[in-house]
């Protein structure tokens, strides 16, 4: 059945494909991909986590992956509709440059510096609290995600004035990486590169100390996303130059890999898999723990509407006063082979709380949104929109993988993130054209 998955998402790539119109950079189209990635590492696994996976589960996959669909062809009807052709948009203007004040980036580097020191030394007091001795063949920052995941954290005092000085530390540098790539390829414009690379880089520091990797991936994504938006912005969206960006991943994609794998030997993620192993249980088992949680019975025991998922809204509310409990963002463990995991695609999420109806209402409303910002990009080319929707697009990265929208993007740490990136932008960032 896996086999039987593998070539309807082809197939599927090609519809979504042909129905936008051969748009490489569709959402749905890229959503296609993300799921032929994440069956790809299935495949060579068919027989050592026994994977058979039912009918139910590829009709699932078919349901959502459409619904998502039907909700981008919506958006792109109504666009026509209403006279809207980016054929008609020729770009025939000179984009200049972003100019930030040079000062302004040596001190920003001075302060995100600063603030590196003393994130890595409040990484230290959790690694510390965990039982971390500078004599251990452990990492640091092994303890400290050790501790940040147990109880062990409520006994560590945070700074949290520093922790917003972390928040603004991502969304400054995701506007310099922003400005970075609007100037190379619009502009072809190189000056002070290095001072536009170092926020970037004292950022994955932060990163790095954090003990996640999600953080590195998204980052790199965004790169991305930016990159080819930027350059088809530049060529006036033509598709005959798809071919550079199948090359660009080509090398990007592995490369990314080997550093997330490395990434995880921090906190001892990689200590029980070797690097393929690694890959296929972060990318594949997914689907194959989804095909569990349908065969062995939809059940939601949560006590409260939406507890699978709309966590950031709960803790929302939870701030401004109301009486609601914490919630276990976690899933539980199901078997996949020899190993266990608790990520089940998004889906699993949105079926469990909202019944397949559900499901189908949400990817619909993705599909709708991420096409309808996606669309205004197209037609009114480089603006902060561009560097909003590449942070968002970890939603279509990890749908496969996680449910992101509800459990990151609609959260308070999100909307603060997003808040400091427009005001920065307003602040720092000058767009002029001739």
């Amino acid at each position: 059945m896996i086999w039987l998955l593998f070539l309807l998402m082809v197939l599927y790539f090609f519809i979504a494909f042909v129905l936008t119109e051969f748009d490489l950079l569709s959402p749905w189209v890229l959503l296609s991909l993300m799921f032929i990635l994440s069956i790809v590492f299935i495949i060579p696994n068919i027989w050592n986590w026994e994977i058979d996976l039912s009918i139910y589960t590829i009709l699932t996959i078919t349901l959502g992956f459409f619904s998502f669909g039907f909700g981008e062809m919506n958006i792109r009807l109504i666009s026509k509709q209403n006279s809207y052709d980016i054929k008609k948009n020729k770009n025939t203007k000179k984009w200049c440059p972003i100019i930030i004040n040079k000062k302004i980036l040596i001190f920003s580097i001075i302060i995100m510096t600063i603030v590196t020191y003393y994130y890595y030394q409040q990484v230290l007091r959790f690694a510390y609290a965990a039982g971390y001795d500078k004599g251990t063949a452990f990492s640091f920052i092994r303890f400290a995600r050790i501790a940040t995941i147990s109880e062990i954290k409520n006994t560590v005092s945070t700074n949290k004035l520093l922790g917003q000085f972390v928040i603004l530390s991502y969304s400054y540098s995701h506007l310099i990486l922003y400005v970075l790539l609007y100037n190379i390829i619009l502009c072809n414009f190189k000056k002070n590169i290095i001072l536009h690379i170092f926020p970037i880089v004292i950022y994955l520091v932060q990163v790095i100390l954090s003990g996640g990797r999600t953080g590195f991936l998204y980052i790199v994504s965004s790169s991305l996303i930016i990159g080819m938006i930027l350059h088809q912005i530049k060529f006036n969206w033509k598709k005959n130059i798809y071919y550079k960006y199948l090359i660009l991943g080509f090398f990007i994609f592995p490369a990314t890999l080997g550093v997330f794998f490395l990434l995880g030997s921090l906190t001892g993620k990689t200590s029980i898999f070797n690097f393929y192993e690694t890959l296929s249980v972060y990318i594949g088992s997914s689907i194959v723990a989804l095909d569990n949680f349908l065969e062995s019975g939809i059940r939601n025991n949560s006590k409260i509407f939406g507890g699978n998922t709309l966590f950031g809204i709960y803790d929302f509310l939870r701030r401004l006063g109301f009486d609601i409990p914490y919630l276990n963002k976690a899933a539980e463990f199901t078997k996949v082979g020899n190993f266990k995991t608790n990520i089940y695609t998004s889906y699993m999420r949105y079926i469990k709380d909202f019944t397949f109806f559900g499901l189908i209402i949400i990817e619909f409303f993705l599909g709708s949104l991420f096409s309808l910002i996606y669309l205004i990009i197209k037609r009114n080319g480089p603006s902060i929109l561009i560097l909003i929707y590449s942070i968002a697009f970890q939603v279509i990265l990890e749908k496969p993988i996680e449910e992101r929208f509800f459990m990151n993007l609609i959260s308070v740490g999100y909307i603060i993130r997003f808040f400091y990136i427009i005001v920065l932008y307003h602040l720092l960032v000058r767009i002029n054209w001739e």
